[in-house]
């Protein structure tokens, strides 16, 4: 029997919803494990929550595995502990192989260094000599489509651009196990599509792949298996297709704990600006929580601190499908109630009425900008659509209506050459 390549035993993870309260106790957990004392693991403390807790799973060597579940069920935490990032309260994980993350935007790239010299910092990390990183280096730089910015800082890269950069470097250093947290997302369709391929590839000559992802296509595409996570718990594990279905069969059905519009605030943290500050975004729906039935209404508001003042403020969102395809892009461009110096808090709202998007599961990435020059650009949200994703639909449901003219005497010509 093959040995597992990832084994995940009792894996549980704490967070504090008071940031203070989580530096305080982080604190305390170090000094403790100094010390030689066992942290205070056994019971949650005050204002703590389980983001994973007491969660076992294995992958087998050259298997495609999916976490799939909604926001804040503990994907994103189980990866990061899989890839020793953070360090589980309980638990443990092995790993056989050389492993690869790409978790977020920019991670292991260091903003002031150029896109080349990261390049051959993050093969370094990984024990690749100098002669080992020049024979792929080309490759590398081919395959993100970035040369004319290779030797920019990465700092003044845009996310799609570090998506690229970020993808090229892990796949060519060519790891026994890749890691992806839905940093995909921000890039253009025709980019992601190619990364897919990719890891096709690199799965047909033996590449473990661990993937996290809203993009249920792509999921049943690449993926062998799913387990589908809620509250750090699996729900469901299996084959990829049958987890799937459920998972989009529950949330379709998944009725709002409220009535009427509901707002969900994200707080977008270690954004790469000093002019833009306290970033916040709601996104309102009919049910509520992000949901928006086909044809509905909602609701898009962001409020930042500009901290210095801005001549020409642009302010604007792009819906992006779960595989990368930009589905439309709204900006305040052209609207002359922003231009002249505008400083401290603004906030704005975009309403739509009859969405005009089929079921799915969409992206939010919003835009600040001073002219030309992006001040922040980020993903912010999430926007779903309920109903059953139709895989024949294009990004648009057009609304509208068919007309007919039936004509009575009208026959089937092979009905007719019988007469």
């Amino acid at each position: 029997m093959t040995q597992p390549i990832i084994v995940a035993e009792n894996l549980t993870k704490k967070y504090a919803r008071s940031q203070h309260k989580h530096k305080r106790y982080a604190l305390r957990d170090l000094f403790a494990e100094i010390r030689g004392r066992r942290p205070e693991d056994a019971e949650l403390r005050p204002d703590e929550f389980y983001a994973v807790d007491d969660l076992s799973f294995s992958v087998a060597p050259g298997e495609a595995v999916a976490l799939i579940g909604r926001n804040g069920c503990g994907k994103s935490t189980t990866l990061r502990m899989v890839a020793g990032l953070i360090k589980p309260d309980r638990g443990r994980v092995a790993v056989r192989g050389r492993i690869q993350a790409l978790i977020a935007l920019g991670a292991g790239f260091n903003d002031r260094l150029t896109g080349r010299d990261n390049i051959f910092n993050n093969a370094a990390v990984l024990g690749l000599g100098r002669r080992q990183t020049d024979a792929i280096v080309g490759e590398v730089i081919d395959f993100a489509e970035l040369d004319e910015f290779l030797d920019s800082p990465v700092g003044t890269y845009s996310s799609g651009m570090k998506a690229r950069l970020g993808f090229s470097v892990a796949v060519h250093l060519k790891p026994d196990i890749l890691v992806v947290d839905e940093v995909l997302s921000v890039g253009d369709l025709a980019f992601a599509n190619k990364c897919q391929l990719k890891m096709q590839q690199m799965r047909q000559r033996g590449m473990t792949l661990l993937l996290v992802s809203h993009a249920t296509a792509m999921i049943r595409r690449i993926c062998d298996r799913a387990i589908w996570l809620d509250r750090g718990k699996p729900r469901m594990a299996g084959n990829t297709e049958a987890v799937v279905d459920a998972y989009v069969e529950h949330m379709s059905d998944e009725k709002p704990k409220r009535k009427g519009p509901v707002h969900s605030r994200f707080e977008v943290q270690n954004h790469e600006t000093s002019q833009v500050d306290r970033i916040d975004a709601w996104i309102a729906g009919e049910p509520g929580q992000g949901v928006v039935n086909p044809l509905g209404s909602f609701s898009i508001q962001f409020a930042f601190d500009l901290l210095k003042p801005v001549q020409n403020l642009m302010i604007g969102f792009v819906i992006y499908t779960g595989d990368g395809g930009r589905v439309c892009m709204q900006t305040t461009r052209g609207d002359d109630r922003l231009k002249g110096a505008i400083c401290g808090r603004v906030s704005a709202t975009f309403d739509c009425v009859n969405l005009p998007m089929p079921p799915g599961h969409y992206h939010v990435i919003m835009i600040v900008a001073n002219g030309g020059a992006n001040l922040f650009r980020d993903k912010v949200g999430e926007l779903r659509v309920r109903g059953e994703p139709d895989k024949g639909l294009g990004y648009l449901q057009m609304p509208g209506a068919w007309r007919f003219e039936l004509v009575e005497d009208h026959k089937p010509a092979a009905e007719a050459q019988r007469v």
